[in-house]
């Protein structure tokens, strides 16, 4: 029986997988069925393991599932002796990033149902497995999952600023231990490199998205999917609204560099502490700064002991 009959106990109805719209699908080599002899956990370049990972559930509940088996094929060609040479290094690092995001996200899902978080919204791998950096857009979020989706991204943008962007990105190797609580069959996952490391801070921005999307797991609109549902990322994703224009003016896009940072992993995220200005008009002071990963205008308010107070309360 599959996992996704379990769904009417959760969802009251059985999930099931719409029929695929015109979006482009993942490209790579004509689909064929995974066997579990040839799924592979853990990518080259990462070290660690998935203790209790469910290789037979995860491939009968996907069993039917085009992204999937489209994937799975892709990964498979992409670090294949025979076939890698006609890839580039860069679509290589991406598909095996992909890959060990995915299996995070799966491995502490009820029901690991692998295409659910693909192409989704404007952030949650909008563009594909070998294009990991591009969103569908720069607007609001969609819903819940969206928003982790988008947050994951700025963590890992405030790493680049942190560690350098020469030598630290998103796909900067690491190492991690998932793991399954022999008295309550919990799954957790640790990152294992040194705090304060460039390698620990890409895994704990990793790790906070499979986590944040276990505990969205049945919040996800159909509607918001661009493979199942045929949604209009060009007509949804980009900034128009004066809420998304405001947005925008506080955080950096993807590809640009990132002037601040706020927060401790993985909440930290990035901000312009001038909004795109250079400084005030007399040319003193910053139009934001950050207290205990809070931003804030230091015209009105100041830092205290980590809290947000107003000018002089200190």
């Amino acid at each position: 029986m599959k996992l996704s009959l379990l769904f009417a106990a959760v969802n009251s109805q059985r999930f099931e997988r719409p029929p695929p719209s015109n979006a482009a699908a993942i490209t790579g080599p004509t689909s064929s069925k995974v066997t579990e002899k040839d799924f592979v956990l853990v990518p080259e370049g990462y070290t660690g393991g998935f203790e209790g990972f469910n290789v037979t559930g995860m491939l009968a509940e996907n069993a039917d599932d085009d992204i999937f088996n489209e994937f799975e094929n892709l990964f498979a060609q992409v670090t294949s002796e025979i076939s890698r040479s006609s890839y580039t290094d860069d679509q290589k690092l991406n598909i095996k990033k992909f890959k060990l995001i995915k299996n995070m996200i799966v491995y502490l899902q009820m029901l690991p149902i692998f295409g659910k978080f693909c192409f989704y919204g404007c952030y949650c791998f909008a563009a594909g497995p070998f294009k990991l950096l591009q969103n569908a857009g720069s607007g609001a979020p969609m819903d819940a999952p969206d928003s982790a989706c988008r947050r994951h991204g700025r963590c890992n943008l405030c790493a680049n600023r942190d560690f350098g962007e020469e030598t630290c990105d998103q796909f900067t190797p690491y190492g991690f231990e998932a793991k399954q609580d022999p008295v309550t069959g919990e799954k957790y996952i640790k990152c294992l490199d040194k705090e304060g490391t460039c390698g620990r801070s890409v895994c704990e921005c990793d790790v906070k998205l499979a986590y944040d999307l276990k505990d969205l797991e049945f919040s996800w609109n159909v509607l918001h999917h661009a493979r199942w549902a045929g949604f209009d990322a060009k007509g949804s994703c980009y900034a128009g609204a004066p809420e998304d224009r405001m947005e925008m003016d506080k955080s950096p896009k993807i590809g640009e560099p990132v002037e601040s940072c706020c927060g401790e992993y993985p909440m930290r995220f990035p901000f312009l502490s001038d909004n795109g200005r250079q400084g005030w008009a007399n040319g003193s002071g910053k139009f934001r700064e950050c207290c205990a990963g809070k931003t804030f205008d230091p015209a009105l308010l100041e830092c205290c002991d980590g809290q947000i107070t107003e000018i002089g309360s200190c």
